[in-house]
């Protein structure tokens, strides 16, 4: 039994038929008996035994802790990518070709990556994207991580995409995907990034059953709002 502090004084009274009672009366501030009463009822929970509300509790608490980290580099890598193309166009809009004749057809594009083999032989294309707008260059995806423009009237080599913000944007992807992990180590980070997406599944399923209350109240009149937001 938890022992009373001196700052409590204790008197007698009878009650009903004679039988004696005693009834605590604090002297203490209503603030410090608040608190004595809230520190046993800690203790008395750190006592009892491990249910099964205590055990989805506690897991919650440490995979969430231990996920939250790769749940938030995954949302922030994927709001970035989100605007990924916009933010290269911004990056590459000063690359433009010469206005063409009225109604010039674009070059095949057999023409157009043999004339840009024979200006840089070192290129390895892996794809091509054509634009609606004819001031637009053609954009040539190629090895090794390269992206040049090239004329789409002429098949003159214009200039290299913007490098830096490919590169970001290319990290950004290799955390949100692998987090991080090098390209020999890319399955291990995909396992990572798989295994903590489950986890957070578990979070989001016993954050719900946690939540939800013993009693529901939530029709009940002349609630306080505290109870009534909470329920």
């Amino acid at each position: 039994m938890a022992e009373v502090p001196e700052a409590f004084e204790w008197t007698t009274e009878t009650v009903g038929h004679g039988i004696g009672s005693y009834t605590p009366e604090p002297t203490a501030s209503t603030h410090y008996s608040e608190c004595f009463h809230i520190q046993l009822r800690v203790f008395d929970r750190l006592r009892s035994p491990m249910n099964l509300r205590r055990l989805i509790f506690w897991s919650h608490l440490l995979v969430g802790i231990t996920v939250g980290v790769v749940v938030l580099v995954m949302c922030v890598t994927g709001v970035l990518l989100t605007y990924e193309k916009q933010l290269i166009a911004w990056s590459e809009r000063g690359m433009r070709s010469a206005p063409p004749p009225p109604n010039t057809p674009h070059l095949p594009v057999e023409s157009l990556l043999t004339q840009l083999l024979e200006q840089n032989p070192s290129l390895v294309p892996t794809g091509i994207t054509l634009y609606s707008d004819p001031n637009r260059p053609a954009l040539v995806a190629a090895t090794p991580a390269t992206n040049v423009y090239v004329d789409p009237y002429t098949g003159a080599l214009l200039a290299q995409g913007s490098p830096a913000m490919r590169s970001v944007f290319q990290s950004v992807t290799n955390w949100h995907r692998y987090f991080g992990a090098s390209a020999a180590n890319r399955t291990t980070g995909k396992s990572v990034n798989d295994a903590s997406n489950l986890l957070f599944l578990f979070t989001v399923v016993s954050g719900i059953y946690l939540w939800w209350p013993r009693k529901v109240i939530w029709f009940q009149r002349g609630l306080l709002s505290k109870a009534r937001n909470w329920n």
